[in-house]
């Protein structure tokens, strides 16, 4: 009778220990997994802030794109003219200088 008493008290020690040892997994688990969900949230607001710094980046070099069009409009539309000023110039000048000669020929036919 003792015997099995004191079978019946190991047995019973050594379920309550492997009890507490699954007891003690279960909340190494819980905080395991609470953890998970916290660096799984954390990860989540870090790639949506990430995400609205990409628009907004994205805005922003449609922006400098547009920017960069308009003053290349400008730039070619200010070479146009330049190019345009210097053929008028070049004509007038031409022209003048012709004219220079005309007199310049007829002056000194005169003496």
């Amino acid at each position: 009778l003792t015997e099995e008493r004191n079978a019946a008290m190991q047995e019973y020690s050594l379920v309550m220990s492997e009890r507490d040892s699954v007891h003690k997994e279960m909340e190494k688990l819980s905080e395991d997994l609470t953890q998970a969900y916290k660096k799984n949230k954390a990860l989540e607001i870090e790639t949506k802030e990430i995400l609205e710094e990409k628009t907004a980046l994205t805005y922003h070099i449609e922006t400098l794109k547009r920017e960069i069009q308009s003053a290349l409009h400008d730039r070619d539309k200010a070479l146009k003219e330049c190019y345009d000023l210097q053929e008028r110039f070049g004509e007038f000048t031409a022209k003048e200088e012709s004219q220079r000669e005309g007199y310049k020929s007829r002056f000194e036919y005169a003496y």
